[in-house]
């Protein structure tokens, strides 16, 4: 060991920094390195929402292979990712883990395009119909005027984030992608079209969305009183009456 100390101290000052950011670099590149290997090693596909799971990839193949990483299973969402998040919501309710399971999309998405493609334009817009399913979501929990609704998932959206951004070339990626929406408007959804369209943008099962449903228009029904019906009218102008068969009972 003396040895060693004594050959550590006769190099120059240069090479003994060169040393140091070479093993800081190789200890933050590698930190999950046995924590990885480890689920690898053990990990047996479960069955999860009717499905079952991919095999756990390897930390090689996540870390060093393509950008995007393995996804075998073709939906979306990077595969270690989808087993990490399997384990860490189990406990959460289903439109939870759907209003989840459509951001780590999201979240991969931006890894997977390249800056300026056709589709980034399609991404701004479900980014807006999904911040739109967890105020929803949020005001049933937690109700209209608390703030908890729209910070309830923030613990469960970091992990997602850094479990998918787990590389500095990864999150660079992201960041770039993100860069071409600065200074771009989020836009505003008609508040009924996000309430007649609750399967197909939050993945809510038919129970859920009747419900909220049912108290959204209830509370409409009672704020419009016989005006109600314009409210509907500005909605059928823009979108049509394909969706009328879920709001026609409370129409006066």
């Amino acid at each position: 060991m003396k040895r060693l100390i004594e050959k550590w101290k006769k190099l120059n000052k240069f090479v003994r920094i060169s040393i140091c950011i070479v093993l800081g670099v190789s200890a933050y590149r590698c930190a999950d390195f046995f924590p990885h290997t480890y689920m690898w090693l053990t990990h047996h596909p479960q069955m999860y929402n009717a499905e079952l799971e991919p095999e756990f990839p390897s930390w090689f193949s996540v870390n060093f292979g393509s950008l995007e990483g393995p996804d075998t299973n073709k939906n979306g969402i990077r595969d270690d990712v989808e087993i990490y998040m399997n384990r860490e919501f189990e406990d959460l309710d289903e439109e939870e883990r759907a209003i989840l399971n459509t951001y780590a999309k999201r979240v991969q998405f931006s890894v997977e395009n390249s800056l300026g493609d056709k589709s980034y334009g399609k991404y701004w817009e479900e980014r807006n119909h999904y911040f739109n399913c967890i105020f929803i979501l949020g005001e049933l929990k937690f109700g209209r005027h608390s703030k908890l609704k729209y910070s309830f998932l923030d613990i469960s959206m970091k992990f997602i984030r850094d479990k998918t951004h787990n590389t500095f070339s990864r999150d660079l990626k992201h960041n770039k992608f993100m860069s071409q929406f600065n200074g771009r408007s989020t836009g505003s959804v008609i508040e009924i079209w996000s309430y007649l369209h609750l399967e197909e943008q939050c993945h809510f099962n038919e129970r859920i969305s009747n419900k909220l449903r049912m108290i959204f228009f209830d509370k409409k029904s009672k704020a419009f009183g016989k005006y109600g019906e314009r409210f509907y009218d500005y909605y059928e102008r823009k979108y049509g009456k394909s969706k009328r068969y879920l709001y026609k009972d409370y129409i006066d």
